[in-house]
């Protein structure tokens, strides 16, 4: 993407507010990010190679969907000439600490070069009057099928929250903008530099690792060094 966040954390709001359930360098993911100019003149371009994660519908930070089912979709773009199994796994809240959960894990096979589409469900909490905004997420391990080291990520989060019998789905703009960075029932803007405001406290300090991607890491999620 090419618009600088709304909010970047500064020190003071990582001490106050909770980021996400997991800690995305410590999987492996990467974004993929140009090449510096001194290491292309010596060795050439770097071709692209790993799996792509995309949700489907808009690019992640600003996505905005209302969906009659908690379903979305989760697009893995292969960029190597090996297949993989995939094995994903969707980490998902109701807007606090509390409500977190890790859900079954599901096995696909991603062909050479190929997409496949997943099916990504969210039902934490909702049945509970949220006054947060929950998150979903895919954490994904990738093996390549004729054996080798195998390669793990994970997506960008979604948020969302039930309205009637319906849910709004959006992505980290649209939580700032629109929605109090998550703070629903709350009658005043956050701090100026909150990523996410959870409820149900503790809030935990965030850790440098689980800040929000740079601008050069917004274009899509890459699991990077995969068998090429």
């Amino acid at each position: 993407m090419k618009h600088r966040p709304l909010h970047r954390p500064s020190a003071r709001s990582r001490a106050r507010w909770a980021l996400l359930p997991c800690i995305l360098a410590a999987l492996g993911a990467t974004a993929l990010a140009a090449t510096s100019p001194p290491y292309e003149k010596e060795h050439g371009p770097v071709t692209p190679h790993g799996i792509t994660i995309n949700w489907v519908g808009a690019p992640t930070e600003t996505f905005f969907a209302e969906l009659g089912v908690p379903v979305v979709s989760l697009r893995l773009v292969n960029l190597d000439r090996v297949a993989y199994v995939v094995r994903a796994r969707s980490r998902e809240d109701a807007g606090s600490l509390q409500t977190r959960r890790v859900n079954a894990p599901v096995s696909i096979t991603l062909p050479a070069g190929g997409r496949k589409d997943l099916a990504v469900h969210f039902a934490a909490g909702t049945s509970a009057l949220f006054t947060h905004s929950g998150m979903v997420m895919v954490e994904i391990e990738a093996c390549p099928a004729p054996g080798g080291a195998c390669i793990g990520g994970a997506s960008y989060p979604l948020f969302f929250h039930p309205v009637g019998r319906r849910f709004l789905v959006y992505g980290e703009k649209v939580l700032c903008q629109r929605f109090r960075c998550g703070a629903l029932a709350g009658q005043t803007a956050p701090e100026r530099g909150t990523w996410r405001v959870m409820g149900g406290g503790p809030l935990h300090a965030t850790a440098v690792s689980e800040e929000p991607p740079s601008d050069e890491d917004r274009a899509e999620r890459v699991v990077d060094g995969g068998a090429q």
